[in-house]
Parts: C-alpha cells; structure tokens; sequence
C-alpha cells in the first residue's frame, strides 16, 4: 500500500502538469530577419525568427515605443505594418513574449543606398562618384561624408553625387555616408584613402626597340614594386630592372607600339608620357672565301658586316675582321648601333687550318726498278688540327688505321709515276711522288693494223 510520502509526490507532480498544459512553457524568442530593414510608416513588414508562439496572446511586437498591429502571427513568422506617426530614424523592432524580448534593428523612413564608387580608391582631392538611390533630388540640408570627414560636392541627384575627398584624410578604408533628411546610408561599399598616385616627369630614353631599357623618373611610385605595373601604350612590361620612390627600369616588352608610358600602384594610375618604339637595325654577315661544307677554311678568311637601318640612322657599323693565326671554333661577333641607342648583333664562328698533313711514305722509293707488275706503297699519314680527311694512292682512296695505310698499285712497262695524296679537312694536300721504273717487257705482237690504208710504211 502507497505510503503518505509517495501519495504526496504524486500530487505535486499532477499540479505541475495541470500547471504546463493551463499556462504553457516557451523558450526565448529569437529574431533571425527582418523584411524590409527599412521603410516609411505603412510599409508591409515580415519578421521571421523563432518563440513568438503559436497565437499572439498577450505578447507584443514595438517599433521603438511605438506599439504595431499585427495580421499574423506564428511561432515562426509574424506580418506587421510600420505605425502610424513615426517620425524617421533608426529604431529597435521588439518581439515580447513571456517577459522575453527579442530586438533587430529597423530604420523608419526611405534611407539613401549606395550601390557603386569610381573610383574605389584614391587620395584626398581624387573625384569619386557615388551612384546609388534615395539622394533626393537636390542636396538641400544633405550630406556626404567619407569615414568622419565632410565631403564637398560638385554634383547632386536622386541617384548621383560627385564629390572629391575630402583633404587631410589619413590612407586606410573607409565607407562613404549619405546622409538624408537624417537618414544615414543602410548600404555602402567601402572606399580606400591612398597616397598621392605616382607621376612620371620623364623618359631615358623616349624611342628604341623592343627590348631596350628605358629608366622612367617621376615621384610616388613606392619604396618596391609590390603590384605595382608599367605598361607601354597598354602592353605591360614584365621585365623590372629596378623600382625605387623616383625611378623604375623596365624593358620596352614584345608587341609594345608607339604610345603613353604609364605606372599602376596602389595609389593610382599615373600620368601617360609618349616612347616611340621603333625597328631595331639589323646586321649580316659574310665570310670570304667561303668555309668548305664541313665548315673550314685554309686561307686567312676576312669577316665583313652589313648594316641595315630601323628605325633610325646608323651611328655605328663594325668594319671587316681578318682572320690570320690558326683557330678552331673562333666566333667573331660584330654589333650595329643606330642614333637612337638601340642594337643589334650577328657572329659567324671561323675554322681556319692552314697546316697541311704530316705525310711520310716508306715505299715505294723515288727511282726504284721493280719486275713485278704491282708494287705497294704505304706509309702514315696524320693531322693534328682539323683532322685528316683522305688519303689516296693515284687517285684511289685507301683505308688509314692508327695513322698507317698500305695500298697496291699496278704497274706498266717503262717509268710509272706514283702519287699519294694526303688531305685534311680543311682542303690542305701533302704530296708524295716517286718515279718506279717496271723492266717487264711488252708481248710481241701478233698483228698489225694501219689505218688510213694506202699509207706507205717502211719496216
């Protein structure tokens, strides 16, 4: 049987349900959005969170200390209009519930919007225009201001203001403030306050080519480069020598034309000064006499260049080179220089072996007298410059190994005349000639033909 404790829990715990089911439990409201976030008196708004409730009961909803009639409400929605006599300004919409409240902030009236700048960045005095809506037709009492400091303006609409900004003003971002009949902007992108933007004074040189250095002078181009960009009538250049506060090297880039030098920083774009860009001379050049196919020559070869004018006169063409000591793989360059500055270079490399092989024949003897119908020459032969190229035995070519070569020559009866011929790369020839005297006898012959016939022949 139930002990007068365990009846006495039961009671009280029957109170509290009896309690939650007459009053009910809420958590906090919370409010996640309010649509519009502005708006004259009348204007329809949804606030959309969460606890408000499944019936507005006694709960409430303020626009400041303005009480709103609502035409819906759920635990997760509620439909209200701005009241009647609200004066502009900012207020705090409330949502109470259960003693809990909820707020978001709400702006009474048709707040300025500023939608875009150009420029978004600039130092004090650049001219900014402000495009947006709800300026008003006329400034009147309106105002415009960049962070805390007032701004001038030349030029107000319901949709434009032009204005500089505002001097003094210390670099950093700021966001731009329109400021209407009390109501300040509910939307701004944000402008960046920079120092002076860079200027150029001028251009070393002011013409050449592609490719040459030009040293630009002016004030404000920054300490380093950073992003910073120049660009040659809107090619950039991507070669950057040198980049200081007053000076910047940079290279007249490929598919770069006449037109403005300008710099881009941080702080702005410069102003533009004119650099001619102009054809490069050219520069050729000949070799006399002309290397054989392997690329030699074995008389002192003269290298002669041919200057052509680009874009301006010729100030500088080298003159004729001779080559006159031995050397394998010489280049001999020669640059051409026009009024301008600018240059160009070609080179020729010159092989030049003027030594002819080192040839030695061990047989056969100059005035030796053989029986045989053949004989043997050989020997060595070698060059220690540009190689050596073939040797040859009466015009036949022979085989040389390590330098050594052994070739047969047939012989006829009487004195025969034996050349060897050893040739470099180069085109230089070693000669040997020797005289070998062959005592075979000549066969008897076994007829006789004459010839024209009728010619009279004593025997």
């Amino acid at each position: 049987m139930p002990s007068y404790r365990d009846l006495l829990r039961c009671t009280l715990l029957l109170g509290w349900v009896a309690l939650f089911l007459a009053f009910g439990v809420h958590a906090a409201p919370t409010i996640t959005s309010v649509s519009p976030g502005y708006g004259p008196v009348g204007t329809s708004v949804t606030v959309t969170g969460a606890g408000f409730g499944a019936t507005k009961g006694s709960s409430t909803l303020y626009f400041g200390s303005s009480l709103a009639i609502t035409t819906t409400w759920t635990d997760t929605q509620i439909l209200t209009s701005v009241p009647n006599g609200m004066p502009n300004g900012k207020v705090y919409l409330q949502v109470t519930v259960g003693g809990s409240i909820a707020s978001s902030p709400f702006t009474v009236g048709t707040p300025p919007i500023i939608s875009s700048l150009s420029p978004q960045y600039g130092p004090p005095g650049t001219v900014v225009t402000v495009t947006g809506t709800n300026f008003g037709a006329t400034m009147g009492t309106s105002t415009i201001k960049f962070g805390t400091f007032t701004a001038t303006p030349t030029t107000w609409s319901a949709t434009q203001i032009v204005a500089p900004v505002p001097s003094g003003m210390p670099n950093g971002k700021v966001y731009p403030d329109v400021i209407v009949g009390g109501l300040g902007t509910i939307s701004s992108a944000p402008f960046t306050v920079t120092s002076a933007p860079p200027s150029i004074t001028s251009l070393t040189p002011n013409a050449g080519s592609v490719g040459r250095t030009v040293i630009i002078a002016g004030t404000n181009f920054g300490a380093t480069q950073g992003t910073g960009t120049v660009k040659f009538n809107g090619t950039p250049a991507t070669s950057i020598g040198i980049w200081s506060g007053t000076s910047i090297m940079a290279t007249v880039p490929p598919g770069a034309t006449t037109g403005p030098v300008t710099v881009l920083t941080a702080a702005g774009l410069s102003n533009g000064v004119t650099f001619t860009v102009l054809a490069p001379p050219t520069i050729s050049a000949t070799v006399t006499p002309t290397p054989n196919t392997a690329g030699w020559n074995n008389l002192n070869p003269t290298v002669a260049f041919t200057c052509t004018a680009g874009g301006a006169a010729i100030s500088n063409c080298p003159g004729p080179q001779t080559i006159t000591s031995e050397v394998r793989a010489q280049v001999v360059t020669g640059t051409v220089t026009d009024v301008a500055g600018d240059t160009a270079t070609t080179s020729v490399t010159i092989n030049l072996d003027k030594t002819i092989p080192a040839l030695t024949v061990n047989s056969p003897l100059d005035g030796i007298v053989v029986s045989t119908s053949t004989i043997t020459a050989s020997g060595s032969a070698a060059d220690s410059f540009s190689g050596l190229s073939s040797v040859t035995c009466n015009g036949a070519q022979t085989t040389v190994s390590s330098g050594n070569f052994s070739c047969n020559i047939s012989l006829n009866p009487g004195v025969n005349l034996i050349v060897v011929r050893a040739t470099d790369v180069a085109g230089n020839v070693s000669a040997y000639i020797a005289h070998v005297t062959c005592t075979i006898a000549l066969p008897a012959p076994t007829s006789l033909q004459v010839s024209p016939q009728g010619v009279n022949m004593v025997i």
